[in-house]
């Protein structure tokens, strides 16, 4: 599908349910990260999991204690494989992923780096903590990390638009829940029988 026909789906989804139009936000830019993959053997890999309907989450944020431009959580290598130790929060979606990607700190480059892991592995502990404003239902909370393998380490792209994507999901949000409102209003106003 097109970009604008998955947006025009999402303001849809979302006018029925904002929660459910939020939590596809991650998997909805993962997605184009792996259509813009100039690794085919990689792309090839997350087309056939994606087409077989797994879902991706992600796991950005993390809840202080870090110094600006640095991440707690962290990529090592451990007995010749790549594993991920820490904890995020604020994971949109996730509680429902099969995948998350989780930006980590890497010994040998510089910056966050993202990591793909299966949310099914026995050190992954998703919690339904959310207790923020709105998203009651996406599956926004914290999850932690304990020896958990690689899958893929996503290439650096300096011209990602994930966070474009982000951004345009929220505003297909916002539309539903614009038209939601304003298809109450109208029933509402439609079914009174004096003025006031």
């Amino acid at each position: 599908a097109r970009l604008s026909d998955v947006f025009r789906l999402l303001i849809e989804l979302s006018e029925a349910d904002s929660h459910i139009g939020q939590l596809w936000r991650a998997h909805i830019a993962f997605v184009e990260d792996v259509l813009r993959l100039q690794d085919e053997q990689l792309k090839a890999k997350w087309f056939a999991r994606i087409a077989a309907g797994q879902i991706v989450g992600n796991a950005y944020t993390e809840n202080g204690g870090n110094a600006l431009g640095t991440l707690n959580t962290k990529a090592s290598q451990v007995d010749g494989r790549w594993v991920v130790n820490g904890e995020k929060y604020y994971c949109t979606g996730t509680i429902f992923a099969d995948w998350t990607t989780v930006a980590v700190a890497h010994p040998d480059r510089p910056g966050r780096q993202i990591a793909v892991v299966s949310t099914q592995h026995s050190g992954v502990k998703i919690l339904d903590d959310w207790d923020g404003f709105g998203q009651g239902l996406t599956g926004t909370g914290t999850t932690e990390f304990q020896q958990v393998p690689v899958d893929s380490f996503m290439p650096e792209d300096p011209n990602d638009p994930e966070a474009s994507i982000f951004q345009l999901v929220l505003m297909a949000v916002q539309a539903g829940i614009g038209r939601a409102a304003l298809n109450d209003m109208r029933s509402s106003l439609q079914a009174r029988t004096r003025s006031f």
